[in-house]
C-alpha cells in the first residue's frame, strides 16, 4: 500500500475573485487539480482574507462541491509563481508554491529552485 493522498483544487485569488488556476472551460477545475500526499497537506489555509461567501461559492463550483478534496487558495508572489499555505498531518503550517514550469513545490523544494528561471 502507498501513502495516503488527497485531491487538491488550486484556486487563484486575483482582483477580488477566486477562480481555478487554469481557467480554461469546460474542465477548468480538473485542469487545476492534483493529487498530493497527506503527509504534505492535510488541510489548507488562506493567507489573505477572502470573504466567506466567495469561498463558499467557489467550493460549490468544484466537482462534487469539493467533497473529495481540499481547496487551496493561491496568491501571486511573482510572474508565474503562486503561493498557498498548507497544514501537514502534524498541524504544522508552511508555504507551498506553484509554478507552471515546475508544478507544486514544498518550501524546501522551492528553496532549492531559487536562482533558477521559474
Amino acid at each position: 500500500m502507498g501513502e495516503e493522498t488527497t485531491q487538491v483544487w488550486l484556486a487563484k485569488w486575483q482582483d477580488g475573485e477566486l477562480t481555478p488556476l487554469h481557467n480554461t472551460p469546460p474542465f477548468a477545475w480538473q485542469q487545476s487539480s492534483l493529487t498530493v500526499r497527506r503527509a504534505v497537506t492535510d488541510a489548507c489555509e488562506s493567507q489573505v482574507d477572502i470573504p466567506a461567501d466567495v469561498l463558499e461559492t467557489c467550493k460549490t463550483s468544484l466537482p462534487a462541491k469539493g467533497k473529495w478534496g481540499l481547496l487551496m487558495t493561491l496568491v501571486s508572489i511573482a510572474s508565474d509563481l503562486w503561493q498557498g499555505i498548507t497544514i501537514n498531518q502534524k498541524g504544522e503550517k508552511s508555504p507551498i508554491y506553484y509554478s507552471p514550469e515546475i508544478g507544486l513545490m514544498t518550501e524546501k523544494e522551492y528553496t532549492v529552485t531559487q536562482g533558477t528561471d521559474l
